[in-house]
């Protein structure tokens, strides 16, 4: 499934992150206004593991 999602900040880090978790094969794109996506510690790990 291709999903979209709006705002790179903490919460749409984590909602990409819990998507993944669930269903590894989903597709996300997201979408931020800001050039820099949002690295709060909690979503380094994920980062680094490829669900972003």
């Amino acid at each position: 499934m291709k999903i979209v999602i709006i705002g790179g900040s903490h919460a749409g880090m984590m909602a990409a992150d819990e998507i993944l978790r669930c269903d590894p094969d989903n597709e996300i794109e997201i979408y931020d206004q800001n050039k820099v996506s949002s690295f709060a510690t909690e979503d380094i790990p994920a980062y680094i593991r490829g669900g972003r």
